[in-house]
This record gives structure tokens, C-alpha cells and sequence, in this order.
């Protein structure tokens, strides 16, 4: 049975008073469900699915992390609710999040340990979901971070934002455990394991595209702005071969101005896409179309490769020379 470390704080404002477990994820589920004496929250014993070399809680000291652990707080208010009544009579309202949570898992077959935490009510349910990692990961270089957003973004998608917090990705958190009272819960659900570092790779890919696109277009605001510099602002004089330069480079550049030329041209948008405007060359318009965000492609094109095109690409024309050609320059 395979088995996980975890680091132990009798008291967690001693970080170097450290006791390291080797446990499976059911001697895990027994160590957090165990029934402990409410006392003051600091002094409520605490754990952190990570081990430190040398033995201090510091990020920069973290190896490895054994589990995902998420912390569910409902921030903005409980997002599962039932009214009930009361045995005086009273109506009332009850957090049912951990509930549904719950029964999601089960459903799905999820391995998982859920437990409430400290400030848990039946009014306000607060509570931990506890993932195995498939295997132990080395949260140094930034690899956490992105594995650690997309499990909460996981949590979102899956059930409704506002649930947890995507910045609280510190390896070196440690989480106090619960005290065992009338409103105490913890469950395990049995099933198959998340790949939490394959969900990251993932998370870290979409952003670096979003990154990459938002480059491209701070780089074609620039142009734009570039180009009205020299063929606007710094002529006293602006003549008509000045303004067509400058509206050239707008309809290559600008989301706004292609979104108009759409109109213009009695093309159809469809998303990012125009379609349906009329090729100068074969005067059909079936298979026309251009992306209005300039960072995909620049050009508009004619999808008639054998026809219109060499047979091997689509014709393509500058958004400039279509504005041109049917007198909307």
C-alpha cells in the first residue's frame, strides 16, 4: 500500500519542531478524524503535506508535497442552502456545500479525505478536501504554483467560484486540525487518484498562450500607434497618401477597424471570424473569411485554393486593399 509523508507541529509557531510521518491515506484519515479536545485555535496541533530539508517550515526548504490540499471558505457566502425548521419552531438556514461536495465525490469515485476545519458552522460550511498526489513533487522553480491554481480552478468549474482561494499556494502552509464537537465531520471517499501535476502542465500552457497573445497585442497597439505618429501627428501637412498608409496599418492592426470593415464589406461574424464578403478575384463569396483579433492572422482570405488560390493556399489580399478596392478606404 503506498505510503506518504507528512510533517507534524505540536505547536506551529515553533517551525522547527518537526515530527515526519511515513503513513498511508487511510492512517492519514485516522490521524485528522481523530477526536481532539477544543482548545484555542494556536494551540490546536497542525500538519502540512510537505517535508523540509533541513527540518524548518520555509518554503525555500520544502522537498516534497505528498497531498493537494484545498481549503473551501466560502467567502462569498454558502453556496448550497436548505431553510429548516427547528424542534422550538424556528426557521432557519443550513449550509448543505459539504454535503453536495461530498456526494460529488462519492459519485464520481474520487479518492479523497474531507474534514471541516476550525471555524466550521451548519451555517457556514468551512472545510478541507484532501487529493493524494499521484506522486511526490518538488515545489521549487514555480511547478507548484500553476498545479496548485488548477486544482482550484478544477474546484470552480466543477462546482462554483468563490469556493477557495487561488493565491494561498504556499508549499510550506501548515493546517491546524479540527477539534471534535457536534459540528465536526470528516469522510473518506475511496476511487481514483487526480493527476494534479499533468492538470498544472495543462494550466501552465494556457497561460503562457494568454501571455503570448497578450503580447501580440500590445506589440500591434504599438504599430498602430507607431504608424499614426509618423504619417499623422508628425505632418503638418497630412496628404491622402499619408491617411492611406496610416488606415492600412489600422486594418491590419486594430480590432475595432477590421470589426468595421466586417460591416462594410456585408460580411457575417461569427466569433472571431468574417465571413461571406466578396472576392475580388473569383467574386464569390462562399468560402471568404478573416479573424477580426489581428493576432491570429492579418490577412483576409479566399478559401477557393484550386480556383482562386496556387492549389496549395488560400489567396489572401491586406485588409487595406479589400477597404480599397470597394471604396470604403
Amino acid at each position: 500500500m503506498k505510503e506518504y509523508k507528512i510533517s507534524i507541529f505540536p505547536n506551529v509557531y515553533e517551525p522547527s519542531n518537526i515530527f515526519e510521518y511515513d503513513v498511508t491515506f487511510e492512517q492519514f484519515f485516522t490521524f485528522i478524524s481523530k477526536k481532539r479536545k477544543k482548545v484555542n485555535k494556536k494551540e490546536m496541533v497542525a500538519w502540512c503535506p510537505t517535508v523540509f530539508y533541513p527540518q524548518h517550515r520555509k518554503a525555500e526548504h520544502a522537498q516534497y508535497m505528498y497531498f493537494m490540499v484545498l481549503d473551501v471558505d466560502q467567502k462569498d457566502g454558502p453556496l448550497y442552502t436548505q431553510k429548516v425548521r427547528t424542534k422550538k419552531g424556528e426557521v432557519i438556514t443550513i449550509d448543505l456545500t459539504y454535503n453536495y461536495i461530498l456526494r460529488d465525490l462519492q459519485h464520481n469515485q474520487i479518492n479523497a479525505i474531507l474534514h471541516t476545519s476550525y471555524s466550521h458552522t451548519d451555517q457556514h460550511n468551512k472545510f478541507r478536501i484532501i487529493f493524494p498526489l499521484m506522486h511526490p513533487i518538488n515545489p521549487t522553480n514555480d511547478k507548484w504554483k500553476p498545479i496548485y491554481r488548477a486544482a482550484v480552478e478544477w474546484l470552480h468549474s466543477t462546482w462554483s467560484e468563490g469556493l477557495s482561494d487561488k493565491s494561498t499556494c504556499d508549499p510550506s502552509r501548515a493546517f491546524y486540525t479540527s477539534p471534535f464537537t457536534d459540528q465536526f465531520r470528516a469522510d473518506y471517499v475511496e476511487g481514483k487518484k487526480i493527476d494534479w501535476e499533468e492538470k498544472g502542465d495543462e494550466y501552465k500552457e494556457r497561460e503562457r498562450i494568454e501571455q503570448e497573445k497578450k503580447r501580440k497585442e500590445h506589440e500591434l497597439r504599438l504599430a498602430v500607434r507607431k504608424s499614426h505618429v509618423e504619417n499623422i501627428d508628425g505632418k503638418k501637412q497630412v496628404t491622402f497618401s499619408d491617411h492611406r498608409r496610416y488606415i492600412y496599418d489600422l486594418l491590419k492592426y486594430d480590432y475595432n477597424a477590421r470589426l468595421s470593415l466586417a460591416s462594410k464589406i456585408g460580411a457575417t461574424v461569427i466569433g472571431n471570424r468574417a465571413e461571406g464578403w466578396t472576392c475580388p478575384c473569383c467574386l464569390r463569396s462562399d468560402a471568404t473569411y478573416f479573424y477580426l483579433n489581428p493576432t491570429t492572422a492579418t490577412s483576409l482570405f479566399c478559401g477557393h485554393v484550386n480556383s482562386c488560390g496556387d492549389k496549395k493556399r488560400p489567396r489572401y489580399f491586406t485588409p487595406g486593399y479589400i477597404a480599397e478596392f470597394y471604396g470604403y478606404l
